[in-house]
């Protein structure tokens, strides 16, 4: 008697060190994924300024300075920055009618102070817009939330010229934001800029025409800092399938114990997913808080039929003749069932990790 107990405590003690392997695992997983620089959005892509282009046209520098974010939320899609835009041009040219035109594609600006024109020297003036536009970006991919990055692509575009008349001319430094701005969750870690220039193709029956005007891609790469919300997810997720888990621990003889932890557990894993989706962006994409919390869902599921399967077993009146042998046979079902739930959600988060 002696010696099976401790036979079955041994037992016990390597199937929880299992689990608990497993956990830390998935755990050092989230880890990397979090620490490693991923972006969803890809850069916009823009037309190059050509030689050509260069020779027949006039060439005005442009930047932009975000001097505050008025409201930023991935979640809502809502960005609203307190900005100044500049283009510096020839003197000589007479632009500035045509430069004030300008706006910011697939966004409305809410406010474009009037031009404030200084000469740089004899050749060249520079003309500064104070502006309040409301971004919105149509590129945003929640598919790595809570743990993802992200990239803004905040195009300047003038749509009321082509480049026959202007290009713009930028770079990496024209593009700054202000050391001051605090991004409650967010971090901006780089930023970059290009010039090239967009285009609009119009069908006319059997021909096109194809529209060619200016624009500046400014770009910004964003680092998730919010590990609070992260940990809430995940380590709650993972709480409730440790007890769910734990279940399969358990004496199966008396077999009450079980059916009361599964039974409570799995409503609460039901009732988890309406505090995802008031966390999670509204999105119509799978995200991996999605992926997570349906991996988890299923392998609950799996446990919850095999107490459902053994509970009807019991119930049948030759149970009780062949108890002992029928026992070490479900004994053996039972850790068939764990082992098979532990490398199944282990290589699901692997894959998940990799592809992503």
């Amino acid at each position: 008697m002696l010696g099976n107990y401790i036979k079955l405590t041994k037992n016990i003690k390597i199937k929880f060190l299992a689990i608990l392997l497993a956990l830390f695992y998935v755990s050092l997983i989230f880890v990397w994924e979090y620490n490693k620089r991923i972006y969803p959005e890809k850069i916009a892509p823009i037309n190059q300024i050509t030689d050509n282009i260069k020779k027949i046209s006039t060439r005005v520098s442009t930047g932009l300075f975000i001097n505050n974010f008025l409201e930023f939320s991935f979640a809502k899609n809502n960005f609203l920055i307190d900005a100044y835009v500049w283009f510096k041009y020839p003197a000589n040219k007479n632009l500035i009618e045509d430069l004030e035109k300008f706006s910011f594609k697939e966004s409305e600006i809410i406010y474009k102070s009037p031009a404030s024109i200084e000469k740089i020297n004899d050749k060249d003036e520079l003309a500064i817009f104070k502006v309040k536009v409301s971004l919105k970006f149509p590129d945003i991919n929640h598919k790595n939330y809570p743990i993802g990055d992200h990239r803004l692509n905040i195009i300047l575009e003038n749509n009321y010229v082509t480049y026959d008349k202007f290009y713009f001319s930028t770079d990496d430094n024209n593009f700054e934001i202000s050391k001051q701005i605090y991004i409650p969750k967010w971090k901006p870690i780089k930023t970059s800029a290009q010039a090239g220039f967009l285009d609009a193709k119009l069908n006319f029956d059997k021909e096109t025409i194809t529209i060619n005007y200016p624009c500046a891609l400014f770009n910004i790469n964003l680092k998730n800092i919010n590990i609070r919300e992260t940990i809430t997810l995940y380590l709650a997720m993972l709480g409730i399938f440790l007890i769910i888990l734990l279940t399969l621990l358990l004496p199966l003889d008396p077999y009450a114990n079980r059916i009361s932890a599964i039974t409570a557990s799995i409503p609460i894993l039901v009732l988890f997913r309406t505090v995802i989706l008031q966390l999670s962006p509204a999105a119509g994409e799978f995200n991996k808080a999605d992926f997570l919390y349906f991996l988890l869902v299923f392998c609950s599921i799996i446990v919850l039929f095999f107490h459902v399967y053994f509970y009807n077993i019991k119930k049948h009146n030759d149970f009780n003749k062949e108890k002992n042998n029928k026992l070490k046979s479900l004994e053996k079902f039972n850790d068939v069932v764990l082992y098979f739930i532990l490398i199944l959600f282990i290589m699901a988060i692997t894959y998940d990790a990799i592809i992503t």
